[in-house]
């Protein structure tokens, strides 16, 4: 790819997990029936993920196998262990992809640089903190909207804002009572009598 677009290959991508991601699907897409090898390289991608979780569960087990043989391989009990220990990897792993990931990253802000070496100028800047914030600040627009739009204590305000518009329907029968389907009788009556040829 540095090749055909002529700069060096230092330029064209950094190393790191984006490499996987970015570079060489463009490289699969090169070379002659690249449907066939991206569907081969993501296959092989997902692959290697599922080698490296069962290398990390097993070799957590058969330690703790060889520490206690006795408790661990008898009945059901090394399956129900393996059951724990997925749940509980699962459970950590909630944490690595929950929006606590963002707030870490907003404490350990550091201004974003190309190939470290290129710094943006700051109204570059700006315009992508406006950009990142213009989806998420809508929320508290809207509460503080809201507050302000009902009379009472700030608890009372709250209390009532978190409740349902009076005209909302609660129950299923009130749903089904004002439903807005469409019915016409002319229609309707014109319809049953019909017989709709078969093709």
């Amino acid at each position: 790819m540095s090749e055909k677009q002529g700069v060096d290959i230092s330029l064209v991508a950094e190393s790191g997990p984006g490499l996987v991601f970015i570079v060489y699907p463009q490289a699969v897409t090169l070379l002659p029936w690249p449907q066939v090898w991206s569907v081969c390289f993501f296959t092989m991608i997902i692959l290697l993920g599922i080698d490296g979780q069962f290398i990390g569960l097993e070799s957590i087990m058969t330690s703790l196998s060889d520490v206690y043989p006795s408790q661990i391989r008898k009945g059901f009990r090394r399956e129900l262990l393996l059951m724990l220990i997925c749940a509980s990897g699962f459970g950590f792993g909630l944490l690595l992809v929950s929006q606590g990931t963002l707030v870490f990253l907003l404490l350990r802000y550091t201004p974003m640089r190309f190939n470290n070496s290129y710094v943006y100028p700051w109204w570059a800047y700006c315009i992508g903190w406006f950009l990142a914030t213009s989806s998420v600040m809508m929320i508290p627009v809207t509460m503080v909207w809201k507050l302000s739009q009902v009379k009472g204590t700030l608890w009372q305000r709250l209390k009532m804002s978190s409740q349902p518009a009076g005209d909302y329907p609660v129950g299923t029968t009130e749903i089904e009572s004002t439903s807005t389907s469409l019915h016409f009788p002319d229609v309707d009556k014109m319809a049953m009598g019909t017989k709709m040829p078969i093709l």
